[in-house]
């Protein structure tokens, strides 16, 4: 009996500690948000999704509209969707980006180790940002509030020939303030995130991002920030499958928890009745 009852309490330990386990450095909704909305950039007298600007002379060389399926073929064209909303991509690729960006981040666990080097680069964001303050982000504290890619649809071979200078600028409306502690990631290729630099504020509490590519990208924020939810986002199977394994190690812990207490019980009366 003594056996059976340290067999019954391991997994009992086991079933419990693997609750804490499944989590993961994701906002609750993050699989059931949309992306950010796109603003438009206004160029001259013009109106784009986004701009391919010349960075050595602040020229816009294209203007991209965003992506219509129901569109015929236009010069250029701009896909910005959610890994929540991958399973409608226009484009294979894109969804098995979105899959490999999230896969990386849960198995990072804290947000700094998923590249070589970007724990540094956020600790000085950190500290750029909060200055000698004691009220400090910590990394581990970090997590991801949006998880989206950023794609050019149609004719995509014409960014091939605008040449090393030229960055993509788009703008996004973010659901935090300025005054809330954020960076975005960029999953460069692979493997490989990178801290996007190239971000500011505008005039009316938008992101405005440039970027020599485009891929997944991750908006970071901390754990406390006080994120709205949108009760119309699509649901996960991912976060269902999730909450399942988590109410069924939850049923284990209880059922293995009654059972080592039924065993002792049952052995205080059999010494009881000896």
């Amino acid at each position: 009996m003594k056996k059976a009852l340290s067999i019954i309490l391991a997994v009992a330990m086991i079933a419990t500690m693997s609750i804490s386990v499944l989590a993961v450095d994701f906002v609750g909704s993050i699989e059931a948000k949309t992306a950010p909305e796109v603003v438009n950039i206004k160029d001259g007298d013009k109106s784009y999704s986004a701009i391919i600007v010349n960075s050595q002379t602040g020229k816009t060389e294209e203007g991209i509209t965003l992506y219509d399926k129901n569109a015929g073929n236009t010069l250029l064209e701009l896909y910005v969707g959610s890994v929540a909303e991958k399973s409608g991509a226009p484009l294979k690729e894109i969804a098995d980006n979105l899959s490999n960006a999230q896969r990386q981040i849960k198995n990072a666990g804290n947000i700094g180790k998923l590249s070589v080097g970007l724990e540094a680069k956020i600790n000085n964001k950190i500290a750029e940002f909060f200055g000698n303050s004691s009220d400090k982000a910590d990394i581990s504290n970090l997590v991801v509030s949006d998880l989206f890619d950023v794609s050019i649809i149609r004719n995509k071979e014409i960014l091939e020939q605008l040449g090393n200078n030229q960055k993509i600028t788009f703008t996004i409306k973010p659901n935090f303030t300025k005054n809330d502690f954020f960076i975005l990631l960029h999953n460069t290729s692979g493997t490989n995130w990178e801290v996007v630099n190239d971000v500011e504020w505008t005039e009316d509490g938008n992101l405005k991002v440039s970027v020599d590519s485009l891929s997944a990208f991750a908006l970071v924020v901390e754990k406390n920030a006080d994120l709205p939810v949108d009760p119309d986002g699509p649901t996960s199977p991912q976060t269902n499958n999730q909450d399942n394994f988590k109410f069924l190690y939850i049923g284990l812990a209880v059922i293995c928890v009654g059972a080592s207490a039924f065993f002792i019980i049952k052995a205080k009366k059999s010494r009881k009745a000896q």
